[in-house]
């Protein structure tokens, strides 16, 4: 019996509503839950909200399996596109 620390696939691509891709979008470049909202012209907590989302929409716990998830899936590409 093998187990296996990867994440289930799923069964099609995932769909972000648009603020959670945003809030991505800049999670990805590094910036704090603070310096999301500021950038978006969102609370703190609206960001928080957003990223629990976020994480629940890709089967992570954390920022840093949330960017990593988002490359896997293809929601984020080196080339920024």
């Amino acid at each position: 019996m093998t187990t296996t620390t990867e994440p289930p696939t799923t069964a099609g691509p995932v769909e972000l509503p648009w603020r959670e891709r945003e809030c991505l979008d800049l999670l990805a470049r590094g910036l704090t839950n603070r310096q999301i909202g500021r950038e978006l012209h969102l609370s703190t907590d609206a960001v928080k909200t957003r990223m629990s989302r976020l994480y629940r929409s890709l089967g992570v716990h954390n920022r840093a399996h949330a960017v990593v998830r988002a490359y896997e899936l293809g929601l984020l590409t080196l080339d920024g596109a």
